[in-house]
């Protein structure tokens, strides 16, 4: 079972990854992220290179600026499988 800061450090990967990655794939700067939320962009930096953790209000407004929810940053990042025929 994983210790609480275990937990704490899994939840900070996916958080950064996933908050990186959508904020790529919707064609946003951390500037324009940040801007969006209305923070300046060295927040957005510490939160994608795992240096600092948003409140639960930040984590709200960086989900719905990203068109996500707060869960699914939290969550590890599965790419679709697509079959081969």
């Amino acid at each position: 079972m994983l210790g609480s800061s275990a937990k704490k450090d899994e939840l900070g990967e996916y958080l950064a990854a996933n908050v990186r990655r959508l904020r790529k794939d919707r064609k946003l700067s951390q500037a324009e992220l940040a801007s969006a939320l209305g923070v300046d962009p060295a927040a957005i930096s510490l939160i994608e290179l795992k240096r600092s953790n948003p409140t639960v209000s930040m984590l709200d407004a960086i989900a719905t600026a990203l068109k996500t929810t707060s869960a699914e940053l939290l969550t590890r990042y599965r790419r679709a499988q697509t079959k081969a025929h």
